[in-house]
Parts: structure tokens; C-alpha cells; sequence
């Protein structure tokens, strides 16, 4: 790095980087001596046309540039007469524009702005100008011709960025990663290259809405599938989602597992902007659902709506049949050529150990199976013990035994495999194969060893033979079948007469999981909210268990303690249903009942449903009254003060929130964090009724108390109590201060309703500063946002909006404000927030 100019601005910035595409191609093509000079006329095209609008070069290295202009409207008018000046040249320049307020040091900015502006730079083509949506939002009205490219993720940033072109000139897609979940392959992909190519240029043509890839169980069309996913990023820059359908038993649950796969890779910005499966709606993205066949036909009629209202996804499926669908594409997967299926068997024999060359005997097996992948797979992991021919001849007696039972060719032929690798266990590795296939989704050592009495020992054996497959998970290893294997499996265990008795030890120890979760969720939550991601397909079969028998306390348990998880997954749906069957038989007493029917007036709360949550929380309270449990009094009771507080019966909640705040100072040293959420409670309360001194006395004290024990939300929520209470006592800076810290706190826990309720008071303060269009921007994002979470506006924030709108509509007029909240309505909270910082 060069030495750094001393007179390089200060504050609100914007950063251009460029450099030359196609740098290598081009030095070996010119040679050296001719490159160098042809730089060398670069650079003093790009330092004369920059410093002519007042541009400052703040380092160079190779054939890049970095500079800095004190305006957005300098730094773009410099990049098109830069760029206009470089055509027709052998050099292709690409650029990058970013406005921010980094840090000035003695070495140059400092901060994510200057990483930011330099990504959006590399995603560029030679002659392509790039700039970050903050930059544009600051020159919309200056003339400039900004095309929208939509949201990118670019290297080593958090989210996706939103990116624009300057001029309308046509270009390759974006160089930016397509945020996704898809599975790492644990080996390579080999053959198959034909159907691949074939595959994503179906995929490519847009021409079908729903590709169903279909071929018997074996035949590797999750493999080719996934493949052909992870080479289209380009094809679908805003996503490639892995939705795995196996797990499933309900079809009613596939909304559940698409926003779940949705939302998992996804960072918490991003998930401000909206649902996860409307984001569906717009822009170009890709949704793998694998493994589809058990949930037909039923399937079909629930993805109908989902993928009418997906106007911007592509759903490619794997099933073993089509879903008949009047927007499907059906591409039936041959089996592997024979040249394919050789070097298939020759690597799954390296794997096990062994070298060896394409020989006729070894082609005989490869089309004595068919040439389906997962066959051959299964019978190469038992040449550590035989020969190819011995392989070959056993095979034989096998199918022809299979042959009486089974019609259909292929899928004999991998029944025979499986059988064949079944057939070679020892009793105790059989036991342990049927007895895994209980778990849906996979599980952890800890939970094989205990539910189906398996040791290490044995697991080892079963991903020596292929039967058995480990995925490194962000916890621990986990250990899991593949659908065609576990279906064989469980039909060995009902042979056995196993399943009734593996389903009862697998549904009492994710009871006790689930036990462990709720109790963690109040405590360390971001990591039990990771365990359950992995788990929840078992703890959705522990309900299903526990519904089946009939057994609605324990149905109840394993709701109400999970019940926060889908709460924050955002799958309210899913949690009132599974509430509403466990409530809907068994005692309405005891501690499983006391929190599930808490748990239910949340949920309906949430869902907006005032008179349903009050009533439920009047049962909720007289439940936990009758097990003694001093918290689930309080949930309940504030619950209660809730729901009366949103029908307006603000005098029947205050004494509700006076007893509680009594109740929870008692039991500080038990339970500090209940008495922090009563304190923003009863601060909230005093909010509605006009109280604001005490409102800052309350959540100023439940600041204090979330200090003692590190919870980061508690604070946030009541810094954004503290901030309108300090705004309506006229104290506008502190309210500033106070609600941003408040806002960066529900970005960070990904709370969309904390979110919003900051956004109202930001534009509140926003007004007050004089910045009216600013705060109608705010407030569209605001009611956006509303509209997503479907969440009512309280009584605080109502009151606050309507005094922010009438003091905005004296300022501005109704064409203004219009257009104003339309535009905050198509942006999500970090672009409002960087727009707010820009511009300040």
C-alpha cells in the first residue's frame, strides 16, 4: 500500500474501486512489454478523469484503484467518463461505487464500507459500473440511469446486497454467490455429465415451473439433482433451496419445512424484509424438494398455492412419480451408461480400499445391477471380502429370489443389494440397522446408543457396508439413512415387531429433549434453537406418537416446552396446530397442560386474536395457580394484561402488571430475567397511559436488571420503550441514541416486531429533526413489515403513528408522502437504516 493522503475527507463518503477484467487473458495475449505500456496509459486516463471531479486516489495496487469522492453525484459522473474514456481500448475496466461513513485512521478508512464497495466491484464485467443501493437512493433524483439488478450476496458479506448498473448496456449475470443450503456432497460427482447438461438447461429455459425428476429408489436422483442445483447459482442469484421431504409423514407439514429451509441460511437481516416463502415472489431462485413420493397425491394439492404465489421460483423435485401437476415437467432418469457405471464402481472400490482396472467380469456386475448407483455402492463395499465373481454369482441367486415378489426390474435389482448387504451384518449390526430407521431425520450417537442399544462399534460397521451415512452437523456428528435404505430398514423392524416398541423409547427421550429445550430456550436460546433445527423432524414424530397413543399430557409437554422454537422460526401455523391437538383431549390440569395452554395464548396473541388470548389466558392462570409454578403465574398474567391492554381495558391490566412486578422483585435472585419483563411490561403500560417519567424510571430499572445476567433482548426492548418515552418528554437526541441501539438489538436477534415498533419511533424522531420524507420512508418499511408478521400495532405505537403522520402531513403533500412510504415499503430495515445513516 502506497503512502495514505493526508487530506482525505472525513464523515459521509463515497468509495470507487475499479480494476481490469480479464487482467491474465489479456497480459498473455498483448506480452509483457506491451502490457506494461497499455497500464501504464490506463492509470493516467483513470488518475486525470477522477481528480477532475475532485476525486482523491487513496491506493493502488497492480491494475487497481481505490479513490474516494465527497459526493455519490461526483463519484458517478468520474466512473462514466472514466469508462467512456477507456472504450475502445484493449483494457475493460469494471467499477464499483459505494457511499458510507467509515473510519479515518492514520492508515486509511477503516470499516465494512470500504470491504463493501470493493466486493461490489468484483462482481462486475469489464465495463460494467456497479453501485450499492445506499449510493443510489442518493442520487435517484439527479438524472442518473440506474438499472435495479436485485439483491446479490456477495463474498464475505453478511447479507445480500441490493445492486444497480449505471446505463442500460447489456451484461452477463452478476459474479455474486446465490445464497443457499444445499448439502456439501461427501464424494464427487461422477458420470451423468449428459443428463446433468440436460437437467440445467432445463432448468435454464424458465420454461417449466416445477421439474420433476423421477426414477425408481437408487437410481441417484438426489445426487444429480443437488449437482445440478450447486452449478446453477448464476441461473438463480437470489437462491438454491434444499427442502429434504423424507422426514416428513404429514404433507401438511411441507410449509413448515420450506420456510424453515428458507430461513436457514439466510442471515438475520435478511429476514427482516419479509416472509421467507413470499420473498418467493420476485427474483430468480431454485427450491429442491427431495424425496416426494410418500406424501403424494396429497402433496400436489398443498404446493399448488405455494407455487402460484412463488411467481419467482423454479421447484425441481425428486420422486419416484410425477405430482401431476399442470405446471410440471417430468425428466425420467435413465440408469447410468455403461461407461458411467465403470468409473462409478471403480471409485466406491477405491473408497473401500482397493485398486482396481475396467475388466469384463467387473461390467457384468456394473449391468447385473442395472447400473444403479446406490446397488453398485452397497456391493463394492463388500469387496473387501469376496471377488467380483463371487460378488456376481451370489447377486444372481438372490434376484432370482427376489423375482418372484418383485415386478419391477430396477427397483428388484436394489432390493437385492440392500438385501444382499443386509444378509452379511451379524445379528447385532441387523438390529441396530432396523432399529435406526426410527429416526426420521437422522440422530446423534448419544441418542442411537440409548434409544436402539447400539454401540460404536457397530455404527462403525454399518458406514463400513454403505448401509449408514454421517454428516459433520455444527454440534455433533449425526448419523443417517438414505430414504431407499431406511425404508428396508423399518420394514425389517415391523418384521421384527420392533415398532411399537422403538417408537415409545424414541418418543420418551425427545420428551426429555424437548424438556431440556424449553428450559434452555429461557437461557443460552440461540444454541438450543441449533439443536432443535436438527431434531425437529424427531420432535415432530414424538407429537405424532403421543397423538396416535392418545397421550395428550405428554403431547402438551413436548409442545408447550418446544413451543418458542417455532415462535422464533416464525411458524406460528405449525405451533397452534400441534397445540390445538394436544389441548384437545386429556386433563386440563397439571404442569404439561399449564404450559401448553400458556403457550397457546401467546400463540393466538401473536396471531391476533385478542378475546381467544384473553380467555385462554384466564385457563392459563388458573392452571398454573393449581401446580404452584410462581413463573408460568407470571406468563400467564402477563398474558392476560396483554390481551386486555389491545382490546383498550387499559384500567383492568394496570393492576395485572403491578402484581406481577411485586411477584417477580420477590423472586429476583430465582428469576432476574422475569423481572426484567416486568419491568418493560409495566414500563409499556405507563407508555399507553401517558406516563413518560415513569415509563423511563421503569425501563431504565430493566436495563439495569438485564445487565446482571447478559440478555441482549430484554435490553432492547426496553431501550425501545425508553426511546419514546424520552421522545415524548422532548428529549429527541437521547431518544435517537436510545432507539438505535434499541433497533440494532432486534436486528441482531432477528425480532421483526421489535423491529417494527423501533421503526415508528425512529420516524417519530425523525419528524422532530424535520426530516418528514425521511419518516414517511421509515413508516412504509414499518407497515410492511406489519403486514408480513401479520402483528397489529399496539396502543403505544397507534398513538405514536398518528401523531407522526399528522405532524408529517403539514410538511409534505399527499403525492409526497405517497411516494415516500411507497418507497420505504419496497425496502427492508438495513436499507432504511443505511439510507437514515447516509444521509445523516
Amino acid at each position: 500500500m502506497g503512502v495514505v493522503p493526508s487530506d482525505l475527507p472525513r464523515g459521509t463518503v463515497t468509495f470507487v474501486f475499479t480494476d481490469i477484467a480479464g487482467s491474465t487473458t489479456l497480459l498473455r495475449e498483448l506480452g509483457a512489454d506491451e502490457y506494461a505500456r497499455a497500464l501504464a496509459e490506463h492509470r493516467e486516463l483513470v488518475r486525470v478523469t477522477f481528480a477532475r471531479h475532485d476525486g482523491t486516489e487513496v491506493d493502488s495496487q497492480g491494475d487497481a484503484f481505490f479513490f474516494v469522492f465527497r459526493t455519490p453525484q461526483q463519484a458517478l459522473e468520474a466512473a462514466a467518463d472514466g469508462l467512456t474514456a477507456s472504450t475502445g481500448g484493449r483494457i475493460r475496466v469494471r467499477i464499483g461505487i459505494h457511499t458510507g461513513t467509515p473510519i479515518l485512521t492514520s492508515e486509511g478508512y477503516v470499516g465494512t464500507d470500504v470491504h463493501r464497495a470493493s466486493r461490489i466491484a468484483n462482481a462486475g464485467h469489464g465495463g460494467q459500473i456497479l453501485v450499492s443501493a445506499t449510493t443510489s437512493a442518493l442520487v435517484e433524483d439527479d438524472g442518473f440511469e440506474l438499472l435495479d439488478l436485485g439483491k446479490h450476496r456477495l463474498k464475505d458479506l453478511a447479507r445480500p446486497e441490493r445492486l444497480f448498473q449505471l446505463g442500460s448496456d447489456a451484461f452477463p449475470p452478476i459474479r455474486s454467490l446465490s445464497p443457499s443450503n444445499l448439502p456439501a456432497p461427501t464424494t464427487a460427482f461422477l458420470g451423468r455429465q449428459a443428463e446433468l447438461e440436460r437437467l440445467k438447461q432445463i432448468l435454464a429455459s424458465g420454461s417449466a415451473r416445477v421439474v420433476t425428476l423421477t426414477g425408481p429408489g437408487g437410481i441417484g436422483k438426489t445426487r444429480l439433482a443437488v449437482q445440478a442445483a450447486r452449478e446453477s447459482s448464476e441461473r438463480f442469484p437470489d437462491g438454491r433451496w434444499w427442502v429434504p421431504l423424507g422426514p416428513l409423514s404429514d404433507p401438511k407439514l411441507v410449509h413448515s419445512a420450506l420456510t424453515s429451509a428458507l430461513a436457514s441460511e439466510e442471515p438475520r437481516e435478511a429476514l427482516t424484509a419479509s416472509d421467507p416463502i413470499a420473498r418467493l415472489g420476485t427474483g430468480s431462485s431454485l427450491v429442491l424438494l427431495d424425496c416426494a413420493e410418500h406424501l403424494l397425491p396429497v402433496l400436489a394439492d398443498e404446493l399448488a398455492p405455494v407455487i402460484r404465489a412463488a411467481e419467482g421460483a423454479t421447484f425441481l423435485v425428486t420422486s419416484r412419480a410425477p405430482l401431476r401437476l399442470e405446471s410440471e415437467f417430468e425428466y425420467p432418469l435413465p440408469a447410468m451408461s455403461p461407461d458411467d457405471a465403470t468409473s462409478f464402481f471403480l471409485s466406491r472400490a477405491h473408497a473401500a480400499g482397493l485398486e482396481l482396472e475396467p475388466s469384463a467380469p467387473q461390467s457384468r456386475l456394473c449391468e447385473r445391477l442395472d447400473r444403479l448407483p446406490l446397488a453398485m455402492q452397497l456391493v463394492a463395499a463388500q469387496l473387501k471380502v469376496f471377488t467380483i465373481e463371487q460378488l456376481t454369482d451370489r447377486l444372481s441367486s438372490l434376484l432370482d429370489v427376489q423375482g418372484q415378489r418383485d415386478a419391477e426390474p430396477r427397483h428388484r435389482t436394489l432390493r437385492a443389494a440392500i438385501e444382499w448387504s443386509h444378509s452379511l451384518l451379524t445379528p447385532e449390526q441387523q438390529q441396530a440397522f432396523r432399529r435406526i430407521s426410527i429416526f426420521p431425520a437422522g440422530a446423534t450417537v448419544e441418542a442411537l446408543e440409548e434409544i436402539t442399544e447400539t454401540d460404536v462399534d457397530t455404527l462403525f460397521a454399518l458406514l463400513d457396508a454403505s448401509l449408514l451415512r454421517r454428516r459433520d452437523d455444527e454440534n455433533e456428528p449425526r448419523f443417517s439413512m438414505l430414504e431407499t435404505i431406511r425404508e428396508f430398514a423399518h420394514e425389517r423392524l415391523q418384521e421384527a415387531g420392533e415398532v411399537h416398541g422403538m417408537r415409545a423409547r424414541h418418543a420418551a427421550f425427545y420428551r426429555a429433549v424437548a424438556s431440556r429445550a424449553g428450559r434452555g430456550l429461557d437461557g443460552e436460546g440461540e444454541a438450543w434453537l441449533g439443536v432443535l433445527d436438527a431434531e425437529i423432524g424427531s420432535i415432530r414424530a414424538t407429537l405424532s406418537w403421543f397423538l396416535e397413543q392418545e397421550d395428550f399430557e405428554a403431547a402438551q409437554d413436548v409442545a408447550g416446552s418446544v413451543g418458542r422454537y417455532w415462535l422464533d422460526r416464525g411458524l406460528l401455523s405449525e405451533l397452534r396446530s400441534w397445540l390445538d391437538r394436544s389441548l384437545s383431549g386429556g386433563p386440563r390440569h397439571g404442569a404439561a397442560f399449564a404450559g401448553a395452554i400458556n403457550r397457546l395464548s401467546s400463540t393466538v396473541y401473536l396471531q391476533g386474536e385478542y378475546e381467544l388470548a384473553r380467555t385462554t389466558a384466564e385457563e392459563a392462570l388458573t392452571a398454573a395457580r393449581d401446580v404452584g409454578d410462581q413463573m408460568r403465574i407470571q406468563y400467564a398474567l402477563t398474558n392476560l394484561a396483554n390481551a386486555l391492554e389491545a382490546v383498550d381495558l387499559l384500567d383492568e391490566a394496570w393492576p395485572i402488571e403491578e402484581e406481577v412486578l411485586r411477584v417477580c422483585r420477590d423472586l429476583r435472585g430465582e428469576h432476574p430475567r422475569l423481572l426484567a419483563l416486568a419491568l418493560i411490561n409495566i414500563s409499556y403500560s405507563a407508555l399507553i397511559r401517558g406516563w413518560y417519567e415513569d415509563a423511563v424510571a421503569y425501563s431504565e430499572e430493566a436495563i439495569s436488571v438485564t445487565r446482571e445476567h447478559g440478555d441482549q433482548w430484554s435490553a432492547g426492548v426496553a431501550k425501545c420503550n425508553l426511546a419514546e418515552a424520552s421522545l415524548r418528554l422532548g428529549r429527541v437526541d437521547l431518544a435517537a441514541d436510545q432507539v438505535m441501539d434499541a433497533i440494532s438489538a432486534a436486528v441482531d436477534f432477528a425480532d421483526r416486531l421489535l423491529q417494527a415498533d423501533c421503526l415508528e419511533v425512529l420516524a417519530a424522531v425523525e419528524v422532530e429533526r424535520g426530516a418528514h420524507l425521511s419518516a414517511a420512508r421509515i413508516l412504509g418499511t414499518s407497515e410492511a413489515l406489519r403486514d408480513v408478521i401479520g402483528y397489529p400495532m399496539q396502543p403505544a405505537e397507534r398513538a405514536l403513528r398518528q401523531d407522526t403522520l399528522a405532524k408529517i402531513r403539514t410538511e409534505i403533500n399527499a403525492s409526497e408522502l405517497t411516494s415516500a412510504w411507497s418507497e420505504g415499503a419496497g425496502s427492508d430495515v438495513e436499507e432504511t437504516l443505511a439510507l437514515l445513516r447516509a444521509g445523516r
